[in-house]
């Protein structure tokens, strides 16, 4: 009797490791297992179920899955690595865990619940190929989805691979924040890039604290203003105040080449600042200086300093650059050390601090009624006034704010921090042209700034154009790794409202591991797990946002969300509606 033919069928196969899994388990065996199996279950499986798969087996440090179309698996392997691109950002390097992982289009062998044959080795193999947080898929699969994903691919060209006879074409998928092989990396994109550590306070006291961070914000500013570098956000620089890190490890966790360090001391009328550019392939300083000038030269000494830095890293600056950089906003220094005690109070963006910095910034002002830089983050103190009700009707936190930004840009319309004000003000007042127009604006004057291409990827979905936010939230994220959680937040907004659900889900997850107290993000991930078919976990979020919040109201969030077109808070709604934690889209 003839022996039964064996199933064969054309499937979509993703394979998946992690990269330096058995380091990881040197270091901490327990911990490594642990967030391996949590990550499995949290972003993996939501991911493949998502793209219409099922996992086929797991190994070890690896998962082998099975899809009914190219574009699926891809869509899955997108969600997975641009999730965890996320979370890694702000994990210590010695425990970061990225992923690598490889997409074939091919024929497989099907014996009970598991796949074999060529097909399936390729995957392994193209996984094998790609980059530490990358993706690398067959030349089948770049047919498939051309067109029908909104996606960029590398030639790698023909590999020899294991076991394979024939050469296999080889793409990288390219953007989204993903990694790809050095081969596949355009020489033009690799900028120079610098962090600027906390300059640290040598005075004496520890109230000239704002004095030493506002020289070393006012330099990374100034850097951050030139289109040719790579510049860290003050927020991830500063993380790094009390650690006194090696200039290497810092650079290895931030992915610079460059990193400056100084010293402040400021006594009487003097004042003394060192500095220190590193260069983290050697960990030796490439240049040192020391400045000890009157204060009243605090300006010039500024400017020597950041000269010095643009030429050690022997970056072209246009015209327009140039001329930018030569500005300072004010000559008066009693009104810059006012400006400077009122900007460290308005990062705290605390009711705490807020009458204290405002009175500040008005102080500033009243010195120099012609500081635009202080008319500008004037501006922006009030937003979180609008959005807290801190002092006053929220209405008229909202137009004085307008009232200072309007007056920074009439001022000096190269100030960037007045185009960002403004086009928060106009973002709240749902004037989304307007908003994304001076966001747009802000980003040209200081390209290197993560809090200006925020704006531009927050503004960009409430227009309705979660899609193309996307890429300035993940630039921003690049240039601000730890990023404040509700970064985090509005990239997980821009991925649900372009239904991208398991990557937006990734993002709340690591949202939430930061700030568990986030009734909005829980909310917004149960929505997320209503379209993943998790209802049981999206009733859970829903439980603990209303524990956290016993007053949260999706007709309240309607109300304030600035979002252009109801249907993209209907999509929130619908999300519930389908864990049954709702009536349906007219809720709310």
């Amino acid at each position: 009797m003839a022996s039964a033919r064996p199933e064969r069928r054309l499937a979509a196969i993703l394979a998946l490791d992690v990269v330096g899994y058995a380091r990881l388990v040197g270091a901490d065996e327990a911990g490594t297992v642990a967030r391996w199996r949590e990550l499995r279950g949290a972003l993996i499986e939501p991911a493949v179920a998502g793209g219409r798969g099922r996992i086929v087996k797991l190994m070890g440090d690896g998962v082998l899955a099975e899809f009914p179309s190219a574009v699926g698996a891809v869509e899955a392997a997108v969600a997975i690595q641009t999730a965890r691109a996320v979370a890694a950002a702000a994990e210590p390097a010695a425990r970061r865990m990225l992923f690598r992982v490889g997409v074939n289009l091919g024929d497989v062998l099907v014996e009970g619940d598991d796949i074999l044959g060529d097909g399936v080795n390729i995957a392994a193999r193209l996984e094998q190929l790609a980059a530490p947080g990358g993706i690398c898929v067959s030349a089948k699969v770049h047919d498939e989805i051309q067109g029908r994903l909104a996606l960029e691919l590398a030639d790698l060209g023909e590999r020899e691979v294991k076991n394979i006879a024939r050469p296999v074409r080889v793409w990288a998928v390219t953007g989204q924040g993903l990694a790809v092989p050095d081969a596949a990396e355009p020489a033009a994109a690799a900028l120079p890039s610098i962090v600027v550590l906390p300059f640290e306070n040598r005075g004496g006291d520890a109230e000239q604290g704002y004095f030493a961070d506002g020289i070393a914000e006012d330099v990374i500013t100034d850097l951050a203003r030139i289109g040719g570098l790579t510049v860290i956000a003050r927020n991830t620089a500063f993380a790094y105040r009390d650690r006194r890190p090696d200039p290497r490890e810092v650079a290895r966790e931030l992915g610079v080449r460059w990193v400056l360090g100084g010293s402040v001391r400021r006594a009487g009328g003097r004042v003394r600042v060192t500095a220190e550019l590193v260069d983290a392939r050697t960990g030796g300083p490439v240049w040192a200086e020391r400045y000890d000038r009157e204060l009243g030269d605090i300006f010039a000494t500024q400017d020597e300093l950041t000269a010095e830095i643009v030429g050690q890293l022997q970056v072209k600056l246009s015209d327009a650059e140039s001329h930018r950089l030569g500005r300072r906003g004010t000559a008066s220094v009693e009104a810059w050390d006012a400006f400077l005690r009122g900007r460290d109070l308005a990062w705290r963006h605390a009711h705490e601090t807020f009458a204290a910095a405002r009175g500040l910034l008005e102080r500033a002002i009243e010195l120099d009624p012609g500081f635009a830089a202080a008319h500008a983050w004037l501006a922006q103190l009030h937003i979180p006034n609008y959005n807290n009700g801190w002092e006053g009707p929220p209405q008229a936190a909202l137009a004085e704010a307008r009232a200072m930004a309007e007056r920074a840009a009439a001022i000096d319309r190269e100030e960037a921090a007045g185009h960002f004000a403004l086009g928060m003000v106009e973002m709240w007042s749902r004037h989304h042209d307007g908003a994304e127009r001076e966001a747009r604006l802000a980003v040209e004057l200081s390209p290197s700034s993560a809090e200006h291409h925020m704006l531009l990827g927050v503004v960009l979905t409430y227009a309705g154009r979660p899609e193309e936010g996307l890429p300035s939230l993940r630039r921003a994220l690049q240039l601000d790794p730890q990023t404040p959680p509700l970064g985090l937040y509005f990239l997980a907004q821009a991925l649900f409202g372009a239904e991208r659900w398991a990557e937006a889900r990734g993002a709340l997850d690591e949202r939430l591991r930061r700030d568990p107290a986030s009734e909005t993000s829980l909310v917004l991930r149960a929505a997320c797990r209503g379209y993943l078919g998790d209802l049981a976990g999206a009733r859970a979020d829903w439980e603990e946002a209303l524990r956290i919040n016993p007053r949260y109201s999706l007709a309240q969030r309607r109300r304030v969300l600035p979002y252009r077109h109801a249907r993209d808070f209907d999509r929130l709604v619908e999300g519930l509606r389908r864990a049954g934690i709702v009536a349906g889209p007219a809720s709310g």
